[in-house]
């Protein structure tokens, strides 16, 4: 259906709503003529009411487009990231992680991968894109329990799933020595020298050998 103009001799303007079947068209309803544009106005609006009211489709103004999607996306509070679950979730279970029974762990582990900030903002980012409402204290009472009853499992699901990526041969760790390091004079087989990113002049070592069996 779309509103058609028909100028007649006599300078008015009929407006009509038809419909196009078999290269033939087919009036569904007439609004009468104008001669003034206002005239001519007010039958067209008249007429896409008519559109909308028996379709049952809505027409948008796309030249006001930019103010329609201010609106709606302003309107929008929150949308959940599919991709997070769905590709790093999958990582996540295929190493093993799975086998801690609580939401919260995988929530912290894949969110805070794409989103490494603070406990506050992680509650936020999870809120806000996962619809997951948790506070900065049942991040903290969680992390007590990962301390307390977790942390051993963990670590083991780490290293066996390490163990079998690297086929038995885990000859060399390396750690984070944003605040944590060692000061050595020589060099030997367990420690080395590397820098520091606390920039002092003495010599930190960065990683510790550890030969298996």
């Amino acid at each position: 259906m779309f509103v058609r103009y028909i100028k007649n001799n006599n300078n008015r303007t009929y407006v009509q709503v038809v419909s196009k079947s078999s290269g033939r068209y087919k009036v569904l309803q007439s609004f009468g003529s104008a001669i003034s544009k206002d005239d001519l106005q007010t039958l067209t609006e008249k007429a896409k009411r008519w559109i909308r009211k028996t379709s049952g489709v809505v027409e948008f103004n796309f030249e006001d487009q930019e103010t329609l999607f201010h609106n709606l996306l302003s309107n929008i509070t929150s949308h959940k990231l599919a991709g997070i679950d769905l590709v790093l979730g999958k990582i996540f279970d295929e190493i093993g992680f799975n086998q801690i029974e609580n939401e919260l762990f995988k929530d912290l582990v894949l969110y805070r991968l794409v989103y490494p900030k603070s406990k506050l903002k992680t509650t936020e980012y999870l809120l806000r894109y996962a619809q997951k409402n948790y506070s900065e204290d049942d991040i903290y009472r969680y992390m007590d329990k990962l301390y307390d009853t977790e942390k051993e499992q963990v670590q083991q699901i780490s290293y066996q799933h390490t163990r079998s990526i690297l086929n038995n041969d885990i000859s060399i760790v390396f750690y984070d020595v944003t605040t944590v390091y060692f000061e050595i004079d020589n060099e030997d087989e367990l420690r080395k020298t590397g820098f520091f990113k606390g920039r002092k002049t003495s010599k930190s070592a960065n990683c510790i050998r550890i030969v298996t069996q």
